[in-house]
């Protein structure tokens, strides 16, 4: 599942108590869910309840640090799922998308991984978490605020491959070419070989000038002088 909840904050709920519900039933069959947002520790653990608390830190393996990265751009964690990627910018306002104002920073818990940091600090403004039976991601700022879309597939991709804990599939050339497509003039059935060979049939029309017109005749039985 992908949770994208944007600037969704303590008015909307980010997760409210039978979101929370759903969810924790689904992770416990062994889901796997990627959430982004920039209030969802702001949300759930600053100003939740013990219940909202304790929701982020079993399945997310996450507490609320700060309520503001305070910078557009953010760095992959080393050991992190991200390490190959290139900085991520975040829209200020002035990229044509929504501006990503306050992006949660979040403290790791109970063998949590820091995934992405804001740039310039060690502050995790993502993580990812190995429950029992489930796999999560938490991202602190919305996933569409994300200037590159290049960069954001390649987030998307990655994220995918933990969840699903497969790696990536490539595509091996074929060891033989596919056949050469067969002459469309060629039927596509096989002729039975203890049946008559057929011809296909054509069909001919005479030019319409040379179509035949009936004689018309008036009621005394001559020739209609206007009939061609």
């Amino acid at each position: 599942i992908f949770w994208n909840i944007g600037r969704e904050s303590t008015k909307d709920e980010t997760f409210s108590s039978k979101e929370q519900a759903v969810v924790a039933a689904y992770l416990q069959q062994g889901g796997a869910i990627a959430v982004s947002g920039s209030e969802i520790g702001y949300d759930l653990d600053n100003k939740g309840s013990s219940s909202d608390k304790a929701f982020l830190k079993t399945w997310f393996g996450a507490s609320f640090q700060s309520d503001d990265g305070k910078v557009y751009k953010i760095t992959p964690s080393p050991s992190g799922i991200f390490a190959n990627l290139s900085t991520i910018q975040l829209d200020d306002g002035t990229h044509g998308g929504y501006r990503a104002t306050s992006p949660d920073v979040f403290q790791t818990h109970n063998g949590a991984a820091p995934a992405l940091l804001y740039n310039g600090s060690s502050n995790t403004a993502a993580m990812t978490f190995k429950g029992a039976q489930h796999r999560s991601v938490l991202l602190g700022f919305p996933l569409e605020t994300m200037v590159s879309s290049t960069l954001r597939t390649e987030l998307y991709r990655k994220i995918l491959f933990f969840l699903l804990g497969s790696k990536p599939i490539i595509h091996e050339p074929l060891a033989e070419p596919l056949p050469e497509a067969s002459d469309p003039k060629e039927p596509l059935y096989e002729q039975n070989p203890h049946e008559p060979k057929t011809e296909p049939i054509q069909e001919t029309r005479e030019p319409a000038s040379e179509f035949l017109m009936p004689d018309i005749h008036d009621a005394s039985g001559d020739k209609d002088s206007s009939s061609p």
